[in-house]
């Protein structure tokens, strides 16, 4: 259970904000990190619902850009969003795809 972890915190210090807090008491701290929590809580909210049947889940980056701009409420942006995601989840399911395959080839060398 380490990893998920790890993958947490990189994602809300990076991507969230988490480590830009210069709070002066125990009760702003805890309130940057509860602000950060329910906006990582939602961006799953929102990689989970984009999820596609036997494809990898949108990454936090990916995610960003569609709420983004679904928030802009401009239609063009919205359409140009979605095609930009969905070819990058085509390619990062081919990328994978590639790894793996490249895995199980060195696997099955070491096992000879």
């Amino acid at each position: 259970m380490r990893w998920p972890i790890e993958q947490y915190f990189e994602e809300t210090k990076s991507y969230l904000g988490m480590d830009h807090c210069e709070a002066r008491s125990w009760n702003a701290w805890h309130r940057h990190v509860m602000f950060v929590l329910i906006a990582h809580l939602f961006i799953l909210e929102v990689r989970q619902r984009f999820k596609k049947t036997g494809e990898p889940i949108l990454t936090l980056p990916q995610a960003q850009k569609l709420i983004i701009a679904d928030l802009s409420g401009n239609e063009k942006l919205i359409r140009k969003t979605l095609r930009d995601v969905n070819y990058y989840m085509k390619r990062n399911m081919v990328a994978c795809l590639s790894h793996r395959k490249r895995n199980l080839q060195v696997l099955g060398e070491a096992a000879i």
